[in-house]
């Protein structure tokens, strides 16, 4: 503290006082680091000036002391967003929050370490990326502050992913009516991504559950799939139940000569696919043969050559939920006509096997499977033909082909 006396003298005396009590030496000025709030101070001078004085002492005015407490400076930056949590794109903005900044404090935004922003008390940036760290530096006015320059902690930007999905899958599109299959929503991302099942077409149906997976029976459903970031989306997903199998119809019945092989036949009408064909001698398949063909087509090949009459089917199953068995196809074996001379017991067609007992002269072709000659003369009168799928067998009387008729047989291995 300095003095200013007036008349003090060539050589005045000090005496420096605080709260009344005598401090410091005989100094025109007084220094101290003790002073506390409130305290006075002032000075008495002694003057040693000649002449006429009214009085050799003089008072000072007194100073009141106000001592400020040190203070230290302090900032810290939050944002408009809880945890700094955005989707890509989101503007964030941080504000600075100062501790003993003073009336004026300045202000540096850093985003991974580099100066951003400017002299202000926020921040803004719509182009963070996952990971980035925004810092202030804050260089406080206060009085008695220790740092004025301080630095906030880090506060680090987290962008979450959107959330997408690539496509809804079901292990079968059709099931039995009793079971189930697994829907799969596949390639799940995003930030806390979530699918949840609906039944229905949308999420006005019933809630079922969450998860990547739904064992679903047959019906409608609809997978819902939200998360942090991005619009809410799904798609439904119809599982159908397989019908009851209907075993349809197959023709056509047919008549063949014994030891041959009949045409093909066929299913139609059926709903489910052909497990296999059977064959029975019993057209009430008490004890069927399994053919295990899976067509739709039973081909005179894989039938092969038949001497007794048997009965066919194709057994149909519909997605291994019920079994049907179509009609059948009966192949019979063409029966016997017998000549005695006059008549035929039976009237022969191709599917017969001819006996003569007499004489017999053809008046036109003659068609049958096979023909025995026990007795009488049998003549094949002249341009008439006789077309055998089998032999020719004299074992008694005799078989004669005029000029111009022939005998045509359809297999060449056998021995007439």
């Amino acid at each position: 503290f300095p003095s200013h006396e007036t008349d003090g003298g060539d050589a005045p005396t000090y005496q420096w006082m605080i709260n009344d009590s005598n401090v410091g030496g005989n100094s025109p000025t007084f220094e101290t680091t003790d002073l506390a709030n409130g305290d006075v101070v002032n000075v008495v001078m002694t003057s040693n000036a000649a002449g006429c004085l009214s009085t050799s002492q003089g008072t000072s005015n007194s100073l009141t002391m106000t001592v400020n407490t040190t203070v230290y400076a302090g900032v810290s930056v939050s944002s408009d967003v809880v945890d700094n949590s955005i989707c890509p794109g989101t503007n964030l903005t941080f504000t600075a929050n100062p501790s003993n900044g003073g009336s004026t404090p300045s202000y540096q935004w850093k985003l991974n370490g580099t100066e951003v922003g400017t002299d202000s008390t926020t921040y803004a940036n719509n182009t963070l990326s996952n990971g980035d760290v925004v810092t202030v530096t804050m260089t406080s006015n206060a009085i008695c502050v220790v740092s004025p320059t301080v630095t906030s902690e880090d506060a680090v930007v987290t962008v979450n992913t959107p959330t997408s999905y690539t496509s809804l899958t079901a292990g079968a599109d059709t099931i039995c009516s009793t079971d189930t299959t697994t829907l799969t929503v596949n390639g799940l991302t995003g930030t806390n991504a979530i699918v949840s099942w609906y039944l229905g077409t949308d999420t006005n149906g019933t809630y079922l559950q969450d998860g990547l997976t739904y064992d679903a029976a047959p019906g409608t459903y609809f997978a819902s799939v939200y998360g942090t970031c991005g619009d809410p989306t799904g798609e439904a997903i119809t599982i159908n139940a397989y019908g009851d199998a209907v075993g349809g119809t197959v023709s056509s019945d047919q008549t063949i000569c014994p030891g041959r092989t009949p045409a093909s036949i066929s299913v139609a009408d059926n709903t489910g696919s052909v497990q296999k064909w059977q064959k029975d001698t019993d057209s009430s398949f008490s004890s069927p043969t399994d053919i295990n063909v899976t067509t739709t087509t039973l081909t005179g090949a894989t039938i092969g050559a038949l001497s007794t009459t048997t009965y066919f089917r194709a057994v149909i199953d519909n997605g291994g939920c019920s079994t049907a068995y179509s009609s059948y196809a009966t192949i019979s074996m063409g029966g016997t006509s017998t000549w005695n001379g006059s008549a035929w017991d039976n009237t022969p067609d191709g599917t017969s096997s001819l006996v003569f007992e007499g004489n017999f002269t053809s008046t036109g072709d003659v068609n049958a499977c096979s023909c025995t000659v026990n007795s009488g003369a049998v003549v094949m009168s002249s341009t008439d033909d006789m077309f055998l799928s089998g032999p020719l067998t004299v074992n008694g009387g005799s078989m004669t082909f005029n000029n111009n008729s022939y005998l045509l047989q359809s297999d060449p291995t056998v021995t007439n």
